[in-house]
């Protein structure tokens, strides 16, 4: 063999060793986190609403938290907010009185209603099985 071919053998074994970590690492956190969702009652749908760029997707973290995407929707100004990484162990109240504290205004709330403690929020889900339609659920304050 020439020093080319050696060299170029040794190229394509470092690139599948390196493609068969990848599929492991993959087959691992999906495993995971189908395990997570098993383990916890819960069947994960397509995305209800685009985020666009700021997709994320679900996720469990070495410590076994689930994570997962959060929107925000302001259908009264049209306005959405996403969060990439919302753990299950993540406060929403708490969430909420960061981005609406009282003391400043997002600059859409003309009216300065929106403040976290007279927020009515609502989780929509599936009803059904995942992708059928939603329902809308009242959460307590």
């Amino acid at each position: 063999k020439t020093q080319m071919e050696a060299r170029l053998e040794q190229v394509k074994a470092k690139k599948a060793e390196q493609a068969a970590k990848e599929a492991a690492r993959t087959t691992g956190a999906t495993g995971r986190l189908q395990a997570a969702l098993e383990d916890r009652g819960l069947t994960l749908g397509p995305d209800l609403y685009s985020t666009g760029p700021l997709a994320s997707k679900a996720f469990v973290d070495d410590e076994g938290t689930l994570h997962w995407p959060m929107v925000f929707l302001y259908d009264e100004t049209m306005q959405m907010d996403a969060i990439e990484d919302f753990d299950e162990d993540a406060n929403l109240s708490s969430q909420l009185s960061v981005m609406f504290p009282g003391d400043r205004f997002m600059p859409w709330d003309q009216q300065e209603k929106y403040v976290h403690d007279k927020l009515a929020t609502f989780l929509e889900i599936y009803k059904g099985p995942a992708g059928s339609d939603t329902v809308m659920k009242k959460l307590s304050p």
